[in-house]
């Protein structure tokens, strides 16, 4: 049976984009024509680019944050991601954080801003180089420490290119 693809708002997810200026995108369902997802229908992954800033010279700051979830030490985060290309054209880089305690989430309007998601856990592609981000499916594990107990939490997954852009350098 085919299922409806993905729906990040339905699920509980949550979108910011902090890009200066906002573009015309913002995290949006896969299109199985640049490349199929990693599983599932064709579709089935979410997925932010270049165009998440403005016509003019800015950074991307784009968030994709998940519903509230119970996490401890050991707990597991295993996501897939890739690029349509590698090397690329221009570079892509992606970093996961972790919020801890309820209402969190909240991040201010800036391009360097990531309010409570102060917890780096991992940066995919850190030098921004064009070859940096995996051009097929790559799937990462991060095992949780330095939880005390078992709290709740987000995870956000930032799209962040400084100079990005549909007329930027990266």
């Amino acid at each position: 049976k085919d299922l409806a693809p993905f729906s990040p708002a339905s699920s509980g997810w949550f979108v910011q984009n902090n890009s200066n200026p906002i573009g015309t995108m913002t995290w949006a369902q896969g299109i199985g024509t640049i490349f199929p997802a990693y599983s599932g229908s064709s579709n089935d992954y979410y997925q932010a680019n270049f165009n998440s800033q403005g016509n003019t010279f800015g950074n991307i700051s784009n968030f994709l944050i998940t519903p509230t979830v119970s996490l401890m030490n050991g707990g597991v985060l295993k996501f897939a991601t890739r690029t349509a290309a590698n090397p690329s054209t221009y570079p892509d880089r992606l970093e996961v954080r972790m919020s801890i305690g309820t209402g969190t989430g909240s991040i201010p309007v800036s391009s360097s801003a990531v309010g409570t998601f102060t917890a780096l856990l991992t940066t995919i592609n850190p030098n921004l180089t064009n070859s940096g981000y995996p051009g097929v499916w790559t799937v990462y594990t991060m095992s949780l420490s330095g939880i005390t107990g078992t709290v709740a939490g987000r995870f956000a997954f930032r799209y962040e290119v400084y100079d990005g852009g549909p007329n930027g350098a990266n």
